[in-house]
C-alpha cells in the first residue's frame, strides 16, 4: 500500500515540477547609434526587428533613447 502511495506522489511531483520551474528571462539590449542615423535605425528597428522578435516570443516591454551629444543609445 505504501509503495503505491510513494509511486503516486513521485509521479505527481514529476509531472507538476516543470510548471513551477518556468520563469521569465529579461534582457537589456543597448544599441549605439551614430549621429544622423537615428531616424533610419528607428524605422528599421520598428518595421523589421520588432516583428521578428515578436515572432520568436520576445515581449518588448519598453524602448527608450538616451545619451548626450555624439553618443546616443537605444535601450530595448
Amino acid at each position: 500500500m505504501w509503495t503505491r502511495a510513494w509511486i503516486f506522489m513521485g509521479l505527481c511531483l514529476f509531472c507538476t515540477a516543470p510548471a513551477y520551474c518556468q520563469t521569465s528571462v529579461y534582457q537589456l539590449r543597448i544599441y549605439k547609434l551614430h549621429a544622423g542615423n537615428e531616424q533610419h535605425f528607428h524605422e528599421r528597428f520598428g518595421g523589421q526587428c520588432m516583428p521578428i522578435m515578436r515572432r520568436y516570443g520576445f515581449d518588448i516591454v519598453f524602448t527608450s533613447q538616451s545619451g548626450g551629444p555624439g553618443h546616443v543609445a537605444l535601450h530595448a
